[in-house]
Formats: structure tokens, C-alpha cells, sequence
């Protein structure tokens, strides 16, 4: 079963390198990843489902990864971007879809209490939450407009532009 789902989701992210999520038939899908439309319906309604599903197993993922990692602002950071480059193709689709901005916001949230509940004993102060969430935005609007404007900055530039921002906002927040 979990084979299955896997083949899916790369012909499913195959074909969105070519074209929308709403163009694409269940039939091409099935014919992308090797299974026969009756095995797709088994597991799942329609294509825009498994892309949910997606999007769920990403969320469990950063929040279990960001709540086991220990130790500084820098290490959340290098953590995040593991998660992120492991699953490139997903989230660049995810960051450049509007309909998917839910599931972004949601991940900012969790890289919001993460930073919070890991890096600082005390409760913020609403001045230090204005802060900390200007930065978790900033970390995932930093990713939404590299994978907008690939040509922009290097993958490389990118990260020293979020340790830049992580280092600079996190001294702010403990001034």
C-alpha cells in the first residue's frame, strides 16, 4: 500500500512540472505510475487527494523533526531546510500554489512554536513574539520567492541570507 501511494505521489509530482493539479486525469496519473485506475481508487477519490495527503505527511514531518532537534536557532534552521530540500519538488509546488498557502501558514506556525519552546524558557514578550514571527515568516516567504525566482540567488546565497536573518532577529529577540 505505502508503495503504491509512493508511486503516485512521484507521478503526481512528475506531471506537475508540466502542468496544473486540475489538469491532470486520473488516467494519466495511473498510466504515469505503473498502476491500473481501479488500484488508484482503492487508496484514494481523486488527484487532488493525494497531494492532501501530501501536505499532512509534510506537516507530521517538520513538526516531528523541529520538536526532536535540540539546541539553537541555527540547528531549527538546518534542520527545516533538510526537511525542505528532501522534499523539494512538493514544497516548490506548495509554495508556488495559492490553494496550498494553508498548509505553508501551518508550518509557519509550527517553526513559530518550535523557535519559541526550544530556544527560550520564559514566556516572549508580545514585542519578542512580533519578533520571532517576523522571522518564521520570513524563513518561509525567503523560500516562496527563491523558488519563484530561481535565478535570483543560488541555493547557496539563500541559506546565508536565512542565517543572516535568524542571527540578526534572534539578537533582537534576546536584547
Amino acid at each position: 500500500m505505502r508503495k503504491t501511494r509512493q508511486r503516485l505521489r512521484t507521478a503526481l509530482f512528475e506531471l506537475l512540472e508540466q502542468q496544473s493539479i486540475e489538469s491532470i486525469t486520473t488516467t494519466k496519473l495511473c498510466q504515469v505510475a505503473g498502476i491500473s485506475r481501479r488500484t488508484f481508487y482503492i487508496h484514494y477519490g481523486n488527484v487532488t487527494e493525494i497531494f492532501e495527503d501530501y501536505e499532512n505527511d509534510m506537516a507530521n514531518l517538520v513538526a516531528q523533526r523541529l520538536t526532536q532537534t535540540e539546541g539553537s536557532a541555527a540547528k531549527l534552521l538546518e534542520t527545516f531546510d533538510q526537511i525542505l530540500m528532501a522534499n523539494f519538488k512538493g514544497f516548490k509546488y506548495l509554495c508556488l500554489n495559492e490553494k496550498h498557502h494553508q498548509l505553508m501558514d501551518r508550518i509557519q506556525r509550527m517553526l513559530f512554536q518550535t523557535f519559541s519552546t526550544s530556544l527560550f524558557d520564559a514566556e516572549l514578550t508580545g514585542t519578542q513574539q512580533i519578533i520571532l514571527n517576523t522571522l518564521t515568516t520570513g524563513l518561509i516567504n525567503a523560500y516562496v520567492y527563491w523558488f519563484a525566482h530561481p535565478d535570483a540567488l543560488s541555493y547557496d546565497e539563500l541559506i546565508q541570507v536565512n542565517q543572516r536573518l535568524v542571527e540578526t532577529l534572534m539578537t533582537e529577540i534576546t536584547r
